[in-house]
């Protein structure tokens, strides 16, 4: 069941590091120097539905093969929106900042090299070092990965998950992270990234995000209660966006994220006052904007590279900033109707090709 206020959230999140990317490319002065723990936000919300999902699941029947549908499932959602990103990035990265149209050998050369970004695996230790050909993507491939590996876990082994696994997975992972001296996604460990480390880990912490905002929901408040929950709510996402704009180092980015989880976990008990006026809203229009902010946050990395293609000094570009959001804005919506034609269509081909196939047999 969608969370009418967690939509809008996103969308406004999905704005800020949009902006935050921006701002890194176009002016020497450092703007939101920690705009990169909004990504907490997003995986964080994602995870309490995961294991909100997960609890329904429990009370059915869980098939054996459970893992590999859930995942495939997933997979299926994820695919046209991941797809969509890298053609987008293609047209503009490849395509039009290179002059025009390649060869059709150069064309079966760029499909072959991202095949694996294409089909969410190259995040996984298979792109030899290079970067992503949509880097925002990397988070979708590192969820794709940690929520699998969480799936199997919970089938085979919930209770040892929640009562070893998770806490064990938090303290290794941060004490790794606080550490390292390089934690960038670029950097290599092994065979995998430390971004699929990083959402694994925030993965876990949703865990104690889901349990906290259940104990919330299944109290009962006055609304002096409601109230001061809802101020809690505020004050809890303000005192992040102080740390983005502030902060200039781990320790600060760690506490943005614990700050997060419990702004999470009150904006999905459906306690404050910002949940309830939220459903007031149209639910067309707040869905529409949760697929907004996932368009803007696959397509706004390439919208970057037009803007310091056709602004090469820094200052320029930075004063084309309302004018960057407001593109973002308009592809996001471009982006969400083709993908949502696509696969309206791609089903009806689908059924019409089972059909014919049924009628053969």
């Amino acid at each position: 069941m969608r969370n009418p206020a967690i939509d809008i959230y996103k969308f406004f999140f999905s704005l800020m590091i949009a902006i935050f990317h921006f701002y890194g490319r176009s002016t020497p002065r450092e703007h939101f120097p920690l705009g990169g723990v909004i990504v907490e936000f997003f995986v964080l919300a994602s995870g309490v539905f995961f294991y909100s999902k997960w609890e329904r699941t429990k009370q059915k029947e869980i098939p054996d093969l459970y893992p590999y549908q859930y995942i495939k499932n997933r997979f299926i959602r994820f695919f046209p929106y991941n797809l969509g990103g890298v053609i987008f990035a293609l047209l503009i990265g490849r395509v039009y900042l290179s002059g025009g149209l390649p060869r059709l050998g150069t064309l079966a050369r760029w499909f072959s090299g991202d095949i694996w970004e294409i089909l969410l695996i190259k995040m996984n230790g298979l792109n030899q070092n290079g970067q992503l050909l949509n880097g925002p993507a990397w988070t979708i491939s590192a969820m794709f990965i940690a929520e699998f590996v969480i799936i199997c876990c919970l089938v085979n082994w919930e209770k040892i998950f929640y009562t070893t696994i998770c806490p064990i997975a938090i303290l290794i992972g941060y004490g790794y992270w606080r550490n390292a001296v390089d934690v960038r996604n670029g950097a290599w460990i092994g065979f995998t990234t430390f971004g699929v480390m990083r959402v694994f880990i925030v993965m876990c912490l949703a865990w104690y995000c889901y349990r906290l905002a259940l104990k919330i929901e299944k109290t009962r408040f006055t609304q002096k209660g409601i109230l001061f929950l809802t101020l809690c709510e505020m004050a809890a996402y303000g005192a992040v966006l102080i740390i983005i704009m502030y902060g200039t180092t781990r320790n600060f980015r760690w506490l943005a994220t614990l700050i997060l989880l419990f702004g999470v976990a009150l904006s999905t008990s459906k306690k404050t006052y910002i949940y309830i006026l939220s459903t007031k809203i149209n639910s067309t229009v707040t869905s529409w904007l949760a697929r907004l902010s996932f368009g803007i946050y696959l397509t706004h990395e390439a919208i970057i590279k037009l803007y310091t293609y056709f602004y090469p000094d820094k200052y320029d570009m930075y004063r084309q900033k309302f004018a960057f959001l407001l593109l973002c804005l308009v592809v996001a919506v471009i982006f969400e109707l083709v993908i949502t034609i696509s696969k309206k269509y791609s089903q009806k081909v689908l059924s019409f090709l089972q059909g014919q196939i049924l009628e053969r047999d």
